[in-house]
């Protein structure tokens, strides 16, 4: 790989990503926060301070100097008006290939496997209207992944658990996936020069919610979280067949994930 790369909303797993490419790419990367900067100084990337929200719609002009765009903007977090007129000054064919970093939190807890053709998608909220928009901006370049929860380095689930919140859902499902795995999906994506694609990320394991919690607290040294037995029962499974055959992939085992944090 070498190509120059634009992050537009470079978080945590925008550094990772960094990290992963060391010095097979460029990586330019906007941030919001002086934490968020220097995140991306140690990962070895490129910085450039800028709020979406706040700056204005136009993108700074070093973010053209790649070909690829990848847009990973937490979605509660954007004003989708600024987005918009975001996408609006950005022209078609500036950048080869746009990748969409969003979640599989798309899906609605329907109780069956949902593919990335399923109709079960929440049609309210943001999630839904950026995945949208940029549908309708880069018709041909885009390639949308649909990120299960991210666990990793910095990102243990056992963080996570408070042990005075009942757990409602003990049989629900969990969609997981680890962000080793998520930055050599991209960078394969990248590699492969893969547009108009959508993939699921996720592990392949999908245990219920009360025996991950209850592994993820027994090897953190945790005291167990408590469930509720006659809360309900709703979950959705996301597959990640499409993902797994196009790029010839294998993720890791999501126990053996939790092992190594």
């Amino acid at each position: 790989m070498s190509k120059n790369i634009s992050i537009l909303g470079c978080g945590w797993l925008g550094s990772k990503l960094i990290e992963y490419l060391g010095d097979k790419a460029k990586v330019l990367g906007t941030g919001r926060s002086e934490k968020s900067i220097n995140r991306i100084k140690t990962a070895g990337g490129v910085s450039i301070e800028y709020d979406l929200n706040t700056d204005g719609p136009a993108l700074p002009k070093q973010l053209y100097d790649s070909k690829v765009l990848m847009i990973a903007l937490p979605p509660s977090k954007v004003d989708f008006e600024a987005f918009e007129e975001c996408l609006d000054e950005i022209t078609e064919d500036a950048f080869e290939q746009v990748i969409l970093i969003s979640s599989t939190g798309i899906y609605k807890d329907c109780n069956q496997r949902v593919t990335e053709s399923s109709k079960e998608i929440k049609t309210e909220g943001s999630l839904f209207a950026i995945e949208r928009a940029c549908q309708l901006k880069f018709k041909k370049s885009l390639t949308i992944l649909r990120m299960g929860g991210l666990i990793g380095p910095g990102r243990n689930p056992a963080n996570f658990l408070h042990s005075e919140r009942i757990q409602n859902n003990p049989r629900g499902k969990v969609n997981l996936v680890h962000s080793d795995d998520c930055v050599k999906v991209i960078a394969k994506v990248i590699d492969l020069e893969l547009t108009n694609k959508r993939y699921n990320v996720v592990m392949d394991d999908h245990p219920s919610k009360k025996e991950f919690y209850s592994t993820v607290a027994f090897l953190s040294g945790k005291c167990e979280p408590r469930f509720d037995p006659n809360g309900r029962r709703y979950f959705k499974i996301v597959s990640n067949e499409k993902v797994k055959k196009d790029l010839d992939f294998q993720f890791m085992d999501i126990f053996d994930a939790v092992r190594s944090f």
